[in-house]
């Protein structure tokens, strides 16, 4: 157990967009269940619920699985307030006060990007 949750190793991983970027949400859950992936769990990186979350991510989801109906998906709660967020954002901003934040002229890391 690791902060109360029990770690899980997933089968896979694939980033998908709702829209202008790709892979979109059918693309990644496509590649999903072409690599044998039944149960698909879907993770939205936005802090709060909204219409993306609540309409277009579940609509996308739904149109996908009619196309994989040996499927289902699940979709997780927005990052909202979790420890872990908050966490982040404490040493984000200590890494400002700190002069360990990238100036915006700055090129990042490789891999940060």
């Amino acid at each position: 157990m690791t902060g109360g949750h029990r770690q899980i190793r997933w089968h896979a991983v694939e980033p998908a967009f709702l829209d202008v970027v790709q892979p979109d949400i059918m693309t990644g859950y496509a590649n999903l269940a072409a690599a044998g992936c039944t149960e698909i769990v879907a993770h939205p990186f936005f802090l709060f619920d909204g219409s993306h979350t609540s309409r277009d991510i579940p609509a996308a989801l739904a149109r996908a699985r009619e196309r994989f109906p040996h499927t289902r998906w699940t979709l997780t709660a927005p990052l909202g307030l979790h420890p872990g967020v908050l966490t982040a954002v404490t040493a984000r901003i200590d890494d400002a006060l700190t002069g360990h934040a990238f100036a915006p002229d700055e090129p990042w890391p490789d891999g940060l990007r």
